[in-house]
């Protein structure tokens, strides 16, 4: 198996989220040399509800979706991902209920505040759990704040964890949660990071 990280992104287009796992495993199972069968595709959901593959528990993945976009990261140890397009939100208020007081007081904008969400939202994926009371518990915020108000990709290591974080062409806001820095592919291009 690859030591890289593998995302693949899809059009949102009503195939259902399912099948779209499907293809991205066939692919990402190509890509690595992993040879599958039928009964290779069947899932099953932990007491949280976090997803895996019955027949291939060392493959772990993360799915999240907005209107228009579907993703799926996939990675041979636990791994989080969220993604996100920018809502006209009252980011302060959200952030002041669900972010830790650290995060809360430092989003200044749409930006700052869409970075530390699909950090947050990757975390709490990665760690299996959704979000709930403890969401607003756990600081995501890097050590070197101002990185968050960075357009390019960057990663940094906060709270035992890595959290490798890009904006995508379209603008929408990506963020994977991992227990090591990776390499990743997003639809078998290397991101650098």
């Amino acid at each position: 198996m690859s030591e890289m990280g593998f995302i693949y992104i899809y059009k949102n287009d009503g195939i259902s989220s399912h099948k779209k796992l499907c293809r991205a495993f066939m692919r990402y199972a190509d890509m690595n040399h992993i040879r599958i069968d039928d009964k290779a595709l069947e899932i099953v959901r932990d007491w949280y509800g976090k997803p895996s593959f019955l027949h291939y528990p060392k493959i772990h993945f993360s799915i999240a979706h907005t209107k228009q976009l579907w993703a799926c990261a996939f990675f041979e140890e636990k791994i989080g991902l969220d993604i996100e397009n920018e809502k006209n939100v009252d980011y302060h208020k959200i952030a002041k209920r669900f972010f830790h007081p650290q995060e809360a007081a430092f989003i200044h904008d749409s930006f700052s505040f869409y970075r530390l969400w699909t950090a947050k939202e990757s975390y709490v994926k990665y760690i299996g759990r959704g979000i709930d009371e403890h969401f607003s518990k756990i600081s995501v915020l890097p050590g070197h704040k101002e990185m968050i108000d960075r357009k390019e990709e960057l990663s940094w290591k906060q709270a035992g964890v890595f959290f490798h974080s890009l904006i995508l062409e379209d603008g929408s806001f990506l963020c994977v949660c991992t227990a090591k820095k990776v390499k990743l592919k997003i639809n078998e291009k290397e991101v650098r990071m």
